[in-house]
Formats: C-alpha cells, sequence, structure tokens
C-alpha cells in the first residue's frame, strides 16, 4: 500500500505542476501570437500610410505579377523588368526586356521612362519622359498597370 500512497503523491505533485506550469506556458504563447499579430499589423498600416504612389496589376502574362497585386513606389528609382535586380520583376513575360522601364520619383511627381523596350500610357506610346497621373494605364509587355497615387500628393 506504500506504493499506492508513494504513486498517488506523485500524481499530486505532478498535476499542481502541470496546472500551475501549463496556464503560465499558454499563457505566454497567446501573448507572443498575439504580439507578433499587432506588429504585422502595425508594420502593414505605416506602409499603407506612407505609400504614396502604386502600381496595381490589372492583368499579365507574368509569372509573378498576380492580377490585383500592388507594387508600392517608395524608392526614388523603381526599375520594371525582367532581370531579378528589377524591383518590379515580370519573369517569364518574352516581351520585357531585363530592365524595361524606369520610374523616377520628382518631387510629389513620378516619371517613367522607357529603358530600351517599349511602354505604353493609356495606349500611347511613350518615346521620352512622362509623368504619370493617378489613373495612368501603363502597359509593360504583356503587363497592364494601373498607376495610383494618395489624393493629397494628387493635388498639385
Amino acid at each position: 500500500m506504500q506504493s499506492a500512497g508513494c504513486s498517488a503523491a506523485r500524481w499530486a505533485d505532478f498535476s499542481t505542476s502541470l496546472t500551475t506550469t501549463f496556464p503560465q506556458a499558454f499563457g505566454r504563447a497567446i501573448a507572443i501570437i498575439i504580439l507578433g499579430a499587432l506588429i504585422g499589423f502595425f508594420i502593414g498600416l505605416v506602409g499603407e500610410l506612407l505609400k504614396r504612389g502604386w502600381l496595381m496589376v490589372v492583368r499579365s502574362q507574368s509569372r509573378n505579377a498576380r492580377e490585383g497585386r500592388e507594387y508600392p513606389l517608395t524608392k526614388g528609382v523603381t526599375i520594371i523588368g525582367r532581370a531579378e535586380e528589377s524591383d518590379i520583376g515580370l519573369f517569364g513575360d518574352q516581351s520585357v526586356l531585363g530592365s524595361h522601364a524606369i520610374i523616377r520619383r520628382e518631387g510629389k511627381n513620378f516619371v517613367i521612362s522607357p529603358t530600351g523596350g517599349q511602354i505604353f500610357v493609356n495606349r500611347q506610346p511613350v518615346a521620352g519622359r512622362y509623368a504619370l497621373k493617378s489613373g495612368d494605364r501603363l502597359e509593360v509587355g504583356g503587363t497592364l498597370f494601373l498607376f495610383r497615387e494618395r489624393a493629397q500628393v494628387a493635388q498639385r
């Protein structure tokens, strides 16, 4: 009988330690999950608030530029092309050059210019520099983008 009393005491010790440790570990895990979700939310929120201009894919023949995907124009110079170094990569579209076009941020304006390939803005070919306006439709190879910018930036 002594072994039964010993195992009952062990079980009591085990269950006490389980109930005191498990809720702490479980609570910490929930806190870490909530903290991670909040950090992700605020990073996304700050990114959206700081985004001044972006391209949204309307249609594409590229492997990675899916319909509805947005590319924020956060850098001073954004390269569109098929090369790995491109900021907006249009991989798999054979009609796109490695470096097809460049978008530069000049003050409050975004200016696009071709770098060897043909681009169209609102179905018109662009040979030199073109200052983009919100709502412009850019065609690079088989990809059609819609250019958007924040309303307060758009007021020129």
